[in-house]
């Protein structure tokens, strides 16, 4: 890829991998820098990508592993006290969000890099198997594989199949 058309993939995905990071993220800041970070590793990678109809699933699986890195350096979950909440949120439902969402990021931890991935693309995502193995590079018995070890993880941790359903 030359300059222009790594312009132009800008152009025409940028708004995507944005909407993607957001949705990853929560955070619109931080979405906007796993952006451009995305897209400088397309910079980078450039003269990797030859075929143009690969510059999208590329960006997709890169802005993906990016805030993932992003979500296992963050510092989430912090204890506030109930008196402490807003008054328009309720603590009691705070509080078991919060404990839903340390499940969650345990369940999350527990699983290697590319199997990350695979809860990423599986449960918020909804990507089919073919899909995951077409994204991630995985045989798609691999997905099926890892798909099942997230789901008994899941079943493992009380309630954190509920964060999952808000999320996605």
């Amino acid at each position: 890829m030359d300059r222009p058309e790594i312009e132009a993939a800008y152009e025409r995905f940028g708004a995507v991998i944005f909407r993607r990071c957001v949705a990853l993220l929560h955070d619109l800041e931080d979405a906007r820098d796993a952006t451009q970070e995305a897209f400088v590793r397309l910079v980078r990678n450039a003269g990797r990508l030859d075929d143009p109809n690969h510059t999208l699933p590329w960006l997709y699986r890169v802005s993906t592993n990016v805030c993932l890195s992003r979500l296992r350096v963050r510092h989430r979950l912090q204890y506030m006290e109930p008196a402490t909440l807003p008054e328009a949120i309720d603590p009691v439902g705070f509080e078991q969000r919060l404990i839903l969402n340390e499940q969650l990021a345990r369940v999350v931890e527990a699983l290697d890099e590319r199997g990350q991935q695979v809860f990423v693309y599986a449960f918020v995502d909804e990507m089919l198997q073919d899909e995951i193995a077409r994204v991630t590079g995985l045989s798609r018995r691999t997905v099926g594989k890892k798909i099942k070890r997230v789901r008994e993880l899941l079943a493992g941790a009380r309630g954190a199949r509920e964060v999952v359903d808000e999320i996605a």
